[in-house]
């Protein structure tokens, strides 16, 4: 596994130090917990209170990449843990969804400009028809 740069080792981080390192809040880290029990192991001391090892907070920072920074739900940051030949497909989806997007916007595009001609071609008519009235 690559290290992320900036992430000071130690023996364990508070949740409060693990907000300060890496910007995500301790409810959140609970909640990812939850989510990502067999990504994110977090230790206990023997009083309970809770430590999070150097290589947890890296998978700390590759989750907070992947849900904010690249925009992906849970489900999808969930998926792309468990393998890892998803994380091509989001970027192929968004492909094809451009270029449907762009046939979309040139069909409607053409839509537009046969109806364009064809209202100008009957006020044209009207016109027409309207002047030779007089």
């Amino acid at each position: 596994m690559e290290r992320i740069p900036n992430i000071p080792t130690g023996d364990g981080f508070t949740p409060s130090q693990v907000h300060a390192i890496t910007g995500v809040p301790p409810p959140t880290l609970s909640k990812w917990e939850r989510e990502f029990r067999e990504y994110l192991q977090v230790a206990r001391t023997p009083g309970g209170h809770k430590r999070y090892a150097p290589d947890v907070v890296e998978r700390v920072e590759r989750l907070k990449s992947m849900i904010l920074d690249h925009g992906m739900s849970l489900h999808g940051a969930k998926r792309q843990l468990e393998d890892p030949q998803s994380a091509h497909q989001p970027a192929e989806l968004q492909g094809a969804i451009r270029t449907v997007a762009q046939d979309w916007a040139e069909g409607r595009t053409e839509l537009l400009e046969r109806l364009a001609e064809k209202v100008a071609d009957r006020m044209l008519r009207q016109f027409a028809a309207s002047g030779s009235a007089s």
